[in-house]
Parts: C-alpha cells; structure tokens; sequence
C-alpha cells in the first residue's frame, strides 16, 4: 500500500511540476511576442434581445450600445453598438412602443455571474 501511495504521490508532483514548467514556457512565450494578455470580456452584441421587466414573459427589447464591438476569431470588426461589459455601468438604448429609450445599467459580478440592474432596480435577463 505505501508503494502505490509513493507512486501516487510521485505522479502527481511530476502533473504539479510539468504543469508549472508548461505555464512558465507560456508566460515567455507571450513575452518575447509583444502581446499583451487581456481578460476577456462579456459583450453584448448590437441588437441582442433582453428581457427588461424582471419578470418571465415580460418586455422584450432589442439593446445596442455605445462602445465599439471587437474583432471576431478571424480579426474582422462587427462595428459598433456593442455593450462591452468591463466596466460598472453601461449605457444602453433600446426602442420601446417607438420611442428610443437610454438608460445606464449597472453591472454587477460576482464569480463567474454577471448581472445587470435598470435605473428602477429591475433585474435585466435573456429574451425567452
């Protein structure tokens, strides 16, 4: 039992080291390129649909925002009207019974959890 123990252990430091080693070689290797890592970030893309009413079934709209939207996987810009979420507040517009409505939502996080709250209060969620 204490051989497959001191195998067991064994095995794991060399996952523990290697993996270290890997993240190591990584760090180096965006360093001699020049790129600057960057956590993402959540965006919502123009015209996404929302629940605004807090409550299933409620107000759906479709939002765009102010900021520019950034490039896809291929490095092509999608413009702008994107709502990019990295900041506490956002500022949205949305039409509703043919008026343009601006409104500034604040954006909570907590974990991986993202929400995002109206002037009012009302809790903000996907179109169903």
């Amino acid at each position: 039992m204490k051989k497959i123990f001191l195998i067991y252990l064994l095995a794991v430091t060399d996952i523990a080291y290697a993996d270290s080693v890997i993240s190591d070689i990584g760090d180096k290797v965006l360093s001699a390129s020049g790129i600057t890592p960057v956590n993402p970030a959540l965006v919502l893309a123009p015209g996404t649909y929302l629940n605004i009413s807090g409550k299933l079934g409620g107000t759906v709209v479709k939002v765009f925002g102010n900021d520019p939207c950034p490039k896809d996987w291929k490095g092509l810009s999608l413009g702008n009207g994107c709502s990019v979420l990295d900041k506490p507040v956002v500022t949205v517009h949305y039409l509703l019974d043919g008026e343009t409505v601006t409104e500034r939502w604040k954006v909570y996080k907590s974990g991986v959890r993202t929400s995002l709250v109206r002037p009012d209060g009302t809790i903000v969620s996907q179109a169903q």
